[in-house]
């Protein structure tokens, strides 16, 4: 791949942050890593929603990414396609393009295999290219027989891809930062923290109709004097007491470690709504400040409110019943099980979450199109993947799994 983005330039060391760790995944999974090279800083007059110039300037930079894809025996990967069935029974091909990629003007067909010419239902077909510069489309299950090597496992191969992506969409974020007088997004949850602590929550909308100072107001205010200074305690006390504070609105040290461990479990909280495809213009927002890791005025109340998201998302829910691990891992089961939700995700994939008579809770993907109805008992054979917690609840993740009625 060979792209160019622009980011902004406060965003380069989150950016070389991100860089790192999606390299250290690759190194995981056999595959190459990637580079990146910044162009000369630049500023760029900031345009308002009704597209007139608004008079503010931020610093942009340009970076460009680079690095190979899986090569083996000549062919390198470009793409995985899917099969996504329309409401009028039509078959589409939902395809996840490496970035940076393009295949021309072959056609995707998700029941294709150019390997084995044989036409049949497929959870996903590859396409790939030889240094020739031919293009071919290959299935899961020819893809090694056509390409070789020892790195070319399916699930590798699309683990990249998806890997890919999620760091060019997070690269594409830091875009969209404008850091107008910005602060670390870390430093104000621990203000938060701190504020929470001694006045409890007050959302700008709640203070707005029934009085009072909302929790960012009180943010803002204590992290504006904690940035001045002051020739002496006397004078600092004085202006203290004129803004309203006392020193059990600053944070302690506690507060910033917890701060820190609240912005780690934040990232694991987007990451799985994402998966969930429960994500909206809010924890979109989220997702942007934290891979930013900086914080401008008008987001302000949206960095605040991140505490108590993240106590919300990180409280184990009630329940009526009492979930168990189903089975061993490695194991293959077969369970009477009620579908619970089956949530689409953007890569074509579906997560099935099921529930057993006695409260058992089992989840999947399934790739392509499924045929499902929430609140329905069905037959549920797999094999048992992992055992995890979420939310306080044990959950059984499943392999290969189908679903009869």
């Amino acid at each position: 791949m060979n792209a160019t983005y622009t980011i902004s330039a406060s965003q380069r060391n989150a950016f070389n942050e991100l860089l790192a760790k999606s390299n250290r995944k690759s190194t995981k999974l056999g595959m190459p890593g990637l580079t990146a090279v910044f162009g000369e800083v630049r500023k760029v007059e900031v345009v308002g929603r009704n597209g007139r110039p608004t008079g503010n300037f931020t610093s942009m930079v340009d970076v460009t990414i680079s690095g190979v894809n899986p090569v083996l025996n000549g062919w390198r990967l470009i793409a995985v396609v899917s099969p996504l069935k329309a409401d009028d029974g039509k078959l589409m091909a939902i395809t996840t393009t490496v970035p940076g990629g393009t295949f021309g003007e072959l056609v995707a067909d998700p029941l294709n295999c150019d390997h084995c010419k044989v036409r049949r239902d497929r959870l996903e077909t590859f396409i790939v290219r030889h240094e020739s510069g031919e293009t071919k489309q290959v299935a899961r299950n020819c893809l090694k027989d056509y390409v070789g090597g020892n790195n070319c496992d399916a699930d590798s191969v699309a683990a990249l891809i998806g890997l890919r992506n999620k760091f060019i969409a997070a690269t594409e974020a830091l875009g969209n930062v404008r850091d107008f007088s910005s602060v670390s997004f870390r430093n104000v949850m621990a203000y938060a923290i701190a504020a929470i602590r001694c006045h409890g929550w007050l959302s700008k909308g709640k203070a707005y109709t029934d009085g009072g100072t909302s929790t960012a107001t009180r943010v803002s205010v204590a992290m504006e004097f904690a940035r001045c200074e002051f020739v002496n305690e006397n004078v600092a006390a004085a202006e203290m007491v004129s803004r309203g504070l006392t020193a059990a609105d600053l944070p302690t040290e506690a507060d910033f470690e917890a701060a820190t461990s609240k912005l780690e479990e934040l990232s694991v909280i987007l990451d799985r709504m994402e998966s969930e495809g429960s994500t909206n213009d809010y924890t979109q927002a989220l997702r942007i400040l934290s891979v930013a890791g900086t914080v401008n005025r008008k987001a302000m109340g949206i960095a605040v409110s991140a505490v108590s998201f993240v106590a919300r998302e990180m409280a184990p829910k009630a329940t009526t019943t009492v979930s168990n691990y189903v089975g061993s891992v490695g194991e293959k089961i077969t369970v009477k099980a009620s579908l619970v939700s089956a949530n689409k995700l953007g890569t074509g994939s579906t997560l099935l979450t099921f529930t057993t008579a006695d409260g058992n809770v089992l989840k999947y993907f399934a790739n392509g199109p499924v045929s499902v109805v929430e609140g329905s008992v069905y037959e549920v054979a797999g094999k048992v993947k992992a055992h995890q917690e979420f939310r306080g609840r044990k959950e059984t993740m499943l392999n290969y799994a189908k679903v009869n009625s």
